[in-house]
Order: structure tokens, then C-alpha cells, then sequence
């Protein structure tokens, strides 16, 4: 580890660290199992962003840069993570642990302020309602079974009220969509339309 800033009560936490290339067991400072985590290599072009979430699980691949799906791959995240590390295998495929400067963001769910879940979609405008606790300021969702849909993200900065229309892609260079799949966020949550 060669850099580290580790917020527990916000549960984020960003280390920067030298890839090995082998197995490798990244300590991320938080105190708790990480829900959902990003690694990018940042000493050379043309490196995918490794995706990790909680109900995904190890050994599989989803990259922030693509559309796919979830698929399987040993070399990315060799194990769960738990209280104190991240399980990172030689990220051969995924470029979770490859030679060169990398950094990791590992975020915690915090009661009140981060959730990381999951639902079902039914295809209707009438869509699942997602339970966080709180109002999201940022929604991102990711069809997990298909590449048939792109990393989407509504916000409350660009768009304050509802229906909630303003997306990105987070894997497009795309400017933002007026998109008629739209959300709505509310007191608790958000629901899909």
C-alpha cells in the first residue's frame, strides 16, 4: 500500500497499492465487510474497471466499462471479502491485482447513507419499488444476467424532482439521456418506471 484515505463513518474507503500479480489479501481499513468495490489499474491506458458487490459474490466478473453481464472469473476477486481485506486474485482478466500502480475505492453500507442491494425487474412501468431507508442523492443500477442494458445513474443534483429522467451511462461516453425509463426517488427509496 503505498497511499490510503479511509472514512469509516461514511464507510469509503480509496487505497492505492502496487499490484502483484498473484493472490493477493488488500487490508481496506474500514472495519466491515465492503458491499461494493471498484479497482482501476492507473499506470497505463486500456484497463477495465473491476466491479465487486456483495450479491454478485467472488469469483466473478462485472466491469464498470461494459455492458456485460456477470460472468465467471477466478482471477478477479478470489474470495469475499471480510472485516479487514479484500481478496484479490492475479487479475489476469479483470485487472483487479495487475502489475503497476492500481487503486482500489471499497465502500461499507452505512445505515442512513449507503445501500447496495439488489431486485428483480418486471418489465412494466410500474416497477419495483427499492427500500434504502433514506432519499438516494445517486441511483446506479446494472442488469446483472444480460449485457443487454448499459450502467445507468439518475441523481438529485442534475435532477431535483421527479420523474426522474436525467441518465448516464456509466460504460457509454455518452452525453446524458432524457430517458423515458425513468425513476423515482423518494423518502425511502426509489422505484422504477
Amino acid at each position: 500500500i503505498s497511499g490510503a484515505s479511509i472514512g469509516t463513518d461514511t464507510g469509503l474507503s480509496i487505497i492505492r497499492f502496487t499490484g502483484t500479480g498473484a493472490n493477493l489479501n488488500l487490508p481496506h481499513g474500514l472495519g466491515k465487510r465492503p458491499a461494493w468495490i471498484l479497482i482501476k489499474r492507473i499506470s497505463s491506458a486500456g484497463n477495465s474497471w473491476a466491479v465487486y458487490h456483495q450479491y454478485v459474490g467472488a469469483q466473478k466478473q462485472l466491469l464498470l466499462n461494459s455492458s456485460n453481464g456477470v460472468s465467471n472469473d477466478t482471477n478477479g476477486f478470489s474470495g469475499v471479502p471480510n472485516d479487514t481485506i479484500v481478496r484479490l486474485g492475479s487479475g489476469a482478466q479483470m485487472a483487479t491485482n495487475q502489475s503497476g500502480t492500481n487503486i482500489m475505492w471499497a465502500w461499507a453500507e452505512v445505515d442512513g447513507f449507503s445501500r447496495f442491494g439488489f431486485y428483480y425487474g418486471n418489465g412494466d412501468a410500474d416497477g419495483p419499488f427499492c427500500y434504502c431507508g433514506f432519499r438516494p442523492a445517486l441511483v446506479i443500477c446494472k442488469r446483472a444476467d444480460s449485457s443487454a442494458d448499459h450502467w445507468c445513474t439518475w441523481d438529485t443534483a442534475r435532477r431535483p424532482f421527479n420523474k426522474n429522467q436525467s441518465q448516464l451511462n456509466l460504460n457509454l461516453s455518452d452525453q446524458e439521456i432524457n430517458n423515458s425509463n425513468a425513476i423515482e426517488i423518494t423518502a425511502t427509496g426509489f422505484k422504477h418506471r
